[in-house]
């Protein structure tokens, strides 16, 4: 029992009063989840990052520009880094589309998005992703 306080002595001897409150007051907390409430907060504003907008311009860009072929099979998966990518809904399509709209697509969305750089447009098979709706007007 006699070494076991000698211990504790012996390290209060060591640090002052006035080295532990420091300690205390600068002790890095670990790191905590948000709350849910301010997750349910920042809701609203997800639609307001750079990320969300350019989704945003391309989405609005393509629906103008192309024919109600492309709008009934293809959708818009991401963009992002400069690549756009197209899913087609049937496989035997992306060839087609690719030789039909890539070009052009690639030159329309560089003038229509200004500050957006478009490196590549990937055509791919697949579902789902943002569903372009073929407007009356067409």
């Amino acid at each position: 029992m006699g070494q076991r306080n000698r211990n504790r002595q012996g390290l209060r001897g060591r640090i002052t009063n006035q080295q532990l409150e420091h300690i205390q007051q600068n002790h890095e907390r670990p790191w905590r989840a948000p709350r849910l409430g301010e997750i349910l907060e920042n809701l609203p504003n997800l639609d307001k990052t750079p990320a969300s907008s350019a989704i945003n311009d391309v989405f609005a860009a393509i629906q103008d520009f192309v024919d109600d072929e492309f709008l009934e099979l293809c959708s818009l998966h991401s963009v992002s880094r400069g690549e756009v990518v197209i899913l087609v809904e049937n496989p035997d399509f992306v060839y087609h589309m690719r030789v039909a709209w890539h070009f052009a697509l690639k030159e329309y969305l560089e003038r229509a998005c200004p500050g957006r750089t478009i490196r590549k447009i990937i055509f791919k098979p697949g579902r789902g992703g943002a569903r372009f709706t073929p407007s009356p007007e067409k």
